[in-house]
């Protein structure tokens, strides 16, 4: 599946230990990355809408990452990820650039993960988690550099008591929620089946008059006008992120 990031994206599904988990593989277009010099310093960049870049602490390298949102069922708690990857490394030695110059180049390899859970959504009612990945990675010590090719998060999360289905929504709100994760397939998985539909208020599958009430009914039940909002990917992340003077660095240290 190509999303409207420019990412390639596959979705398993499958449950573990009493954990649920999802099986999520991007591969990163080698060709959207470029190297543009700062002084003496490179700056690697991917040509992205969804990439923001990332200074982890002082003096750190200063990386690009693509955000994304995978949608999970009502209720769902993050557990962990796990994450593997295939680089393939560049050739030479690369001052990465840093706003601050560090005394001394860390050994630390950054990111410390090709993938970072930033935090939880309510998006139109639906439960989304927000993820950024990493196109490069780096060790600024020895200075190497490697691009990503392809990485694969196994994202483990729990629903607490009985798993409830979301309500349904018209397909105006659906294809809303659908453009801003990575997983829209999984939409109908998670909502209500026909039989929750029929015993709640009609028989309102396919659409029609009977759809629409009851579609109307559940967003004034939800949250009102609120649930009419077009939330984008950027509305999901602009409470997340600082944005630097030059109006594309973003400082944001990693949230667990």
């Amino acid at each position: 599946m190509i999303t409207k990031w420019g990412l390639a994206v596959s979705v398993i599904c499958g449950v573990c230990l009493g954990a649920e988990t999802k099986e999520i593989t991007i591969h990163f277009d080698p060709t959207r990355l470029r190297m543009e010099a700062r002084g003496t310093m490179t700056l690697f960049r991917y040509n992205d809408p969804a990439c923001k870049y990332i200074e982890h602490e002082a003096g750190a390298p200063i990386l690009p990452a693509v955000f994304f949102n995978v949608l999970v069922p009502k209720g769902a708690v993050y557990v962990r990820s796990r994450v593997r990857a295939e680089t393939q490394g560049y050739r030479g030695v690369y001052h990465m650039y840093t706003r601050t110059r560090p005394r001394v180049w860390s050994a630390k390899r950054y990111p410390a993960s090709l993938v970072e859970f930033v935090g939880y959504r309510e998006l139109e009612g639906f439960r989304v988690l927000t993820f950024r990945a990493y196109p490069v990675c780096c060790q600024p010590g020895d200075g190497s550099v490697a691009r990503v090719l392809r990485v694969t998060m196994l994202l483990e999360y729990t629903v607490k008591g009985e798993r409830q289905p979301y309500a349904p929504v018209s397909p105006v709100i659906a294809a809303r929620v659908k453009r801003c994760v990575i997983n829209p397939d999984d939409l109908e998985a998670y909502s209500m089946g026909s039989r929750e539909r029929r015993r709640l208020g009609g028989e309102v599958a396919g659409g029609g008059a009977d759809y629409e009430a009851f579609a109307t009914q559940i967003r004034e039940r939800r949250s009102g006008a609120s649930a009419e909002r077009d939330v984008g990917v950027f509305n999901l992340l602009k409470e997340n992120v600082y944005i630097s003077e030059e109006n594309d660095l973003v400082c944001a240290p990693i949230r667990f």
